[in-house]
Order: C-alpha cells, then structure tokens, then sequence
C-alpha cells in the first residue's frame, strides 16, 4: 500500500470494528485485501481500495433509505470519498469530492442531512508545500441526496483551520479550532441552524490558552471531539492530554469555571503524549477515552483506551479501567506493535 503502508492495519480494524466494511474478501467481489492487517475476535468481510486513494481516515455513516453510506477523508489526498457498504462484502466506491489543494482534509463529521468537514493548514511532513497557499476553517455540506453533496457555506477560524470537530445534529457544531489570540486549538461553537449563514455562539479555552493569560498548568489544545450530554448541560472534551468536562447550559457559552480537567490513570504511570478522544456511551456517564501517539516504534509513551465515569462538578474520578495492550498473533515475525514499525495510534 504505497504511501499509506503504516496505517492500513489499524483503518482496517478499526473499520471492521465499525462497520465490517473491510477485510477479507471473497474472489471476483470487493477489492483484495492488502497484506500486513492483523485481527483478534472479529472477522474481516470486505475490503475496498477507495479508488485507489488510500489512507482512508476519520469515517462516518448514515443510513438513507435502504443504503448504507460511509464518508471517510484522506492522509494522502485532498478531499472526501463516499462509498456504498450496504452489501458489507462488496463496498463499492462511489465517488470523490475534491477538496482545496494543499490543505488537510482528513475530518469530517455529519448528521442527518448535514456534514461539516474540516480545513487545516498541513505541514511538509505530510506532504503540504508551505510555500504555497492552504485553506482553513469548514465546508458546511446539504447531504440530503447522499452520493452528491451540495456545499452550501464555508466558515473561517482567521487561523489554523479545525481539526477533529463534532456534529450531534440541531443547532450547533462544536469545532476544535486554531483561532488567532489563542495557544493552540479551543472549542468554538458555531450556530449551523442556517446552515448557509454559521455564525460563533461560544467559545471555550483552558486559563493560559488566551493571550495575555498568565500560563496554566493544565492542558493546552482542544483536539476534539466534543460530546454532549443527553441534557446539554456538559460538554465532554479531550483536551491534551487530560479530559475536560466544562459545564455550559443549552449549549450556550460554556462556563470556563466550572471545568474539572483529569489525568486518566495510566498503566505503568507514564503520561500520554498528545491528546485524548472521548465519546459517550448511549446515555450513560460512562465515557470512552483514547489518547494518542505518533512516533515511530513507541519512542513515545504508548497509547492507551479506557472507560471512567463523568461527574457533574469537582475532579472527575480516574479512568475505571483500562483495555489491554493489543498483541501480535501467534507467529507474527515480530514481538510487539511497536517492533513492527510505524506509529500505534487511535483515531
């Protein structure tokens, strides 16, 4: 898989985990599977080489009709693909939707007719020229026919763009944003009831994010996404490297003294390196955290998902467990993920 070789196993998993969209496929059907993926309970099914633009990332899916559609953005090309997982055996690709050149267009997130994709300045690491221009911001889509989406606005931070942002659907999107007066991304919440016409509702930083602020020590950089509770009253956020719950009322401006920052528990104590993710489970206060690395061959501490209560005020209480380190298969040519090379990151 050229160009996309260290994250094919881990898209592959994750999407079989998701969907059972990809995997093994059965002869003259989907796309054949790529060697290198590794698997453990789940059975591959299906497989689809997106075109041939591989790097698939950040996927979402919506049901229309008697259809099954994912989106997914890409780390090697600039722009969105939709494919056809109804038949989870045959995914069938269906189109792609360039995005502005020299940008990173790997997010996206939607809800019912609406889509929100993220524009982020990128870096020569990934491919980007920095001498040549880049977008920022979102692209607000109507995806009301679902294999042709329809941009209908475009939103701008001034800065960096946004990168993991969230879209539970009604009146606001909750954007992990680069603004200019701030260190590192914080959470914008945009009004997309018009959907043509978005406009900031409320924004909320970490102390020390602002300019001017004198530094914090908790965390610095929202990298998303937000999830909301069923009551709308706490937004859950992973805010590198710690979790945040800020308190906000119907979605309006959140209430910066009211935030309880954790650090999850870590096996063996060692801090994660970036950022954590973290979603709702159904309506419970059972969150979902996953932090993030990016080195080669674990020279960074390693990743870790685990599962903890949310409460309302005070700190919040330390992860309740966490998952075990996933391990090769018998018979692998190497003893761990980390001997295997490339980086062992969620998404």
């Amino acid at each position: 898989m050229p160009g996309s070789r260290i994250f094919s196993w881990r898209n592959l998993l994750k999407t079989v985990a998701a969907i059972g969209a990809m995997g093994m496929a059965a002869p003259g059907r989907a796309d054949p599977i790529p060697p290198g993926w590794a698997a453990s309970h789940m059975e591959p099914v299906g497989y689809s080489a997106m075109d041939n633009r591989l790097g698939a990332f950040k996927m979402a899916i919506r049901k229309v009709n008697d259809r099954w559609y994912l989106y997914t953005g890409h780390l090697w090309h600039y722009g969105w693909s939709i494919v056809d997982v109804t038949d989870p055996k045959d995914p069938k690709f269906v189109k792609f939707i360039p995005g502005p050149e020299n940008t990173w267009t790997i997010q996206m997130t939607l809800h019912d007719n609406i889509m929100v994709t993220a524009l982020q300045k990128s870096s020569p690491a990934w491919g980007a020229d920095a001498n040549r221009p880049s977008a920022e911001g979102i692209l607000i889509w109507d995806i009301g026919d679902p294999v042709n989406p329809k941009q209908v606005s475009e939103w701008k931070t001034g800065g960096t763009g946004t990168h993991r942002n969230s879209y539970p659907g009604g009146k606001y999107a909750y954007l992990s944003a680069g603004t200019p007066g701030y260190d590192g991304n914080i959470l914008i919440i945009l009004d997309v009831s018009d959907p043509a016409h978005p406009k900031e509702a409320g924004r909320w930083s970490m102390p020390g994010q602002k300019e001017g602020e004198p530094k914090g020590t908790g965390p610095q950089g929202f990298h998303g996404p937000a999830t909301v509770s069923p009551d709308g009253k706490m937004i859950s956020m992973g805010y590198a490297p710690a979790l945040v719950n800020p308190r906000h009322h119907r979605c309006r401006q959140p209430e910066a003294d009211r935030q309880a920052p954790v650090q999850p528990a870590v096996p063996g104590g060692r801090r994660p390196s970036r950022c954590i993710r973290c979603c709702r489970c159904g309506t419970a206060t059972l969150l979902f955290v996953s932090s993030e690395a990016s080195a080669e061959r674990c020279a960074e501490a390693l990743n870790f998902a685990a599962h903890g209560r949310q409460q309302e005020s005070g700190p919040a209480p330390p992860c309740c467990r966490c998952f075990r380190c996933p391990a090769p298969p018998p018979g692998a040519p190497y003893k761990n993920f980390c001997e295997k090379g490339g980086p062992l990151r969620s998404a």
